[in-house]
């Protein structure tokens, strides 16, 4: 079972709060932050427990935002999902103003599933409806 068969998220509100504070916290001070949530496969679900966010530095540049990790916080990624045995599943991230993927995001994925939403504190919605089971 791969997360290619997966057809429904489950994520409780705890993990969404956690990430939406995180999201608007950053979006407040005009940065782009990303949070993986990680969980377990469950058939044909994706059940989420945790929003993981690394550590990461976020630039502002003439052209936009960017975010970067470093290779030792995704080595530090990859041993916390080996010893807490988790899946990464999702990447949400922001965006300035509007969502959208740019090639940045489609070209270095993390996650099976990416979700763009806007990156000012006002603007972080949508993530419960979307996602929220509970």
């Amino acid at each position: 079972m791969t997360l290619n068969s997966v057809r429904e998220v489950r994520v409780g509100s705890a993990v969404v709060d956690e990430t939406e504070t995180a999201l608007r916290e950053a979006g407040g001070d005009g940065y782009e932050l990303f949070v993986l949530w990680t969980g377990h496969l469950d058939q044909d679900s994706f059940e989420v427990e945790h929003a993981y966010v690394p550590r990461q530095r976020s630039y502002k540049m003439r052209n936009g935002l960017c975010v970067r990790v470093e290779a030792d916080e995704l080595h530090k990624l990859n041993v916390w999902l080996y010893e807490q045995r988790q899946q990464l599943g999702i990447q949400i991230h922001t965006h300035p103003r509007r969502a959208y993927h740019s090639d940045t995001d489609d070209e270095f994925p993390l996650g099976a599933s990416r979700w763009s939403c806007p990156a000012s504190a006002a603007q972080v919605s949508g993530i419960r409806e979307r996602w929220c089971t509970g």
